[in-house]
């Protein structure tokens, strides 16, 4: 995990060290899955790379017809900085943002005693959804939330895909 780190600028031989093909261009990214790296976004800066992941969401979503504005995402995006419980984490190959899935660990809002981690947004991008680089991607996107909501205490974990993005795809991959 990166926390703040950018997409850009990730040393190839730390990630060769750590497993991680490390392709030459995206001709070879696409042919040898690509060197993945996970971020959770925490700065501003990295702003850069989810605005299009989330500009992209909602473009594809059942809530496509409501006007998207940069000013209320931004707006989201600083008030989650601020809650320990929020995070959002985006998924690179080869330096591109290609995923991202946010949500919150919260005690049950009808009861006491469980930590509930839920997902509010959960995406991958277009380019790489129907090949194996994007199914590595949601699956890293999925086990770095999950560590994370464990780390916070989360007893349960619930995956929302609720935005009407493929769902018969989405259906067979949980």
């Amino acid at each position: 995990m990166n926390d703040g780190a950018a997409c850009t600028g990730i040393d190839p031989q730390v990630l060769e060290k750590e497993g991680a093909p490390v392709a030459d261009n995206a001709a070879s990214a696409a042919q040898n899955v690509g060197a993945f790296t996970d971020h959770h976004a925490s700065r501003m800066e990295d702003l850069k790379f989810l605005l299009p992941l989330a500009k992209a969401f909602h473009e594809e979503s059942r809530f496509s017809h409501i006007s998207f504005t940069e000013e209320k995402f931004y707006k989201a995006y600083q008030d989650a900085l601020h809650q320990k419980n929020v995070v959002g984490i985006f998924v690179c190959l080869n330096g591109e943002p290609v995923g991202l899935i946010a949500g919150r660990v919260s005690e049950y809002n009808l009861g006491v005693g469980t930590k509930l981690a839920t997902t509010f947004c959960y995406y991958i991008a277009p380019n790489v959804r129907h090949s194996v680089a994007g199914g590595r991607a949601a699956t890293k996107l999925i086990r770095t939330f999950t560590d994370w909501a464990k780390q916070q205490g989360a007893q349960e974990l619930h995956i929302h895909a609720t935005v009407g993005i493929e769902p018969e795809r989405v259906d067979r991959f949980f």
